[in-house]
């Protein structure tokens, strides 16, 4: 049976509007630039050796932020569960599909499923839809697509394997789904392959910026700077470090570990705020996962005065979501989407959140793509892209170098 194409997925989905909503994104993307830029980014990279030898990660994104004085700042890297992907080019679609077949090649054979988790109400679930029947069609294995409510409960753990109705799990997409159970959090070398296995370092925003701050001078070739940040391993020691943080930062964000889509962020602009900023914090966290999940350790750390989109007549912060792929066990950036925030820049937190699904919704009108007239209007330069897509690229290999 032919595989599926993203045409046909897309003309059997036109009666839902909402599913169709990364076609405006992606209608801004210039192709021709984004593989200019992706391949001065590998130039750049001439003599870095990017080769991948064990099964740690296979498709993830890094979110970049252009500071106003010229240096790029990581805020975070992604694993397995990246969404939004549907606002590239088609052919960079397939290249992270790809990705994930490749993954196969590392599974047991005689384990006979392959489990795909997704939030609740996604409305991006056709990026799942299409991977489900690629990796159905090249492993002939059971696919099963699941929302996350009902997939934690059902996993069990047994003799070192994921198991779901008592059987073996070969493949686990994505680790969304593992940090949302306990056990898969204990246990992230499992037999069973979790795309990406590195999501202990990518869950924590502090283990990733010691891995930034510990490559420094190699990601300062790119323009990279580390961010200033501290962390919190409990309520007591969380309000302690906010409160040190405050004394070299004039403002400060706190992160929860393993939040995700901007889940319990919050920028604190004043230290007569500190307590009421975690307590906010905890109980948007608690609300997306559950009373039962730490949201320890909190990872603080300075702000960074980014630079501006203007759009609307108002000046908005943006980032840039660069993915990165394995490809013939290399890995390659693949595609940048750049990411504008809620609300108008000012001093509320929605205002430093670019997430662009939140609440049940998809606010695809807040994403923009890589062409020249965008790039003028966000004050970067295909070089700039091409250094900040650099960076990100050897950090997702330093971060597997670690793992």
């Amino acid at each position: 049976m032919p595989e599926l194409t993203i045409p046909e997925l897309e003309a059997q989905i036109l009666d839902h509007p909402q599913w169709q909503s990364h076609l405006p994104s992606r209608q801004q993307q210039d192709p021709r630039l984004l593989d200019q830029i992706c391949t001065q980014a590998l130039n750049l990279l001439t003599g870095v050796d990017l080769t991948l030898t064990g099964d740690s990660f296979f498709v993830g994104a890094v979110d970049v932020l252009a500071g106003q004085e010229g240096a790029f700042y990581v805020l975070e890297a992604n694993g397995g569960s990246t969404r939004g992907f549907w606002s590239l080019p088609e052919a960079k679609i397939e290249a992270i599909y790809r990705a994930y077949g490749e993954a196969l090649q590392w599974v047991d054979p005689d384990a006979p499923l392959i489990i795909i988790g997704h939030v609740d109400d996604d409305v991006l679930l056709y990026e799942r839809l299409l991977l489900a029947e690629r990796l159905r069609a090249w492993s002939g294995k059971s696919v099963r697509l699941c929302p996350y409510s009902q997939l934690v409960p059902a996993l069990n753990f047994s003799e070192n394997w994921v198991t779901y109705a008592n059987q073996r799990v070969a493949l686990l997409i994505g680790d969304g789904v593992a940090r949302r159970h306990p056990k898969l959090s204990e246990h992230p070398c499992s037999r069973t392959l979790i795309v990406n296995r590195i999501f202990p370092l990518t869950d924590s925003k502090a283990l990733t910026y010691h891995v930034v701050a510990e490559h420094a001078a190699e990601l300062g070739n790119f323009g990279y700077r580390p961010l200033r940040f501290w962390e919190g391993f409990s309520e007591k020691s969380t309000l302690h470090a906010m409160k040190t943080a405050f004394e070299s930062c004039k403002s400060i964000l706190i992160k929860p570990h393993g939040g995700s889509g901007g889940c319990g962020l919050q920028w604190v602009t004043t230290a007569d705020a500190i307590a009421s900023a975690l307590q906010k914090s905890q109980a948007e966290f608690h609300a997306k996962f559950g009373a039962d999940r730490s949201p320890f350790p909190y990872t603080i750390s300075e702000t960074i005065e980014g630079r501006t989109w203007r759009w609307q007549g108002k000046p908005y912060h943006f980032d840039l979501k660069i993915y990165i792929v394995r490809q013939n066990n290399t890995l390659v950036p693949v595609g940048v989407k750049i990411r504008r925030a809620r609300v108008p820049a000012g001093e509320s937190t929605a205002s430093l959140r670019t997430n662009l699904t939140y609440g049940g919704g998809l606010a695809a009108e807040r994403a923009g793509g890589i062409n020249p007239q965008t790039l003028e209007q966000i004050g970067l330069s295909t070089a700039d892209v091409a250094r900040m897509v650099a960076g990100a690229t050897l950090l997702v290999k330093r971060l597997c170098d670690v793992h």
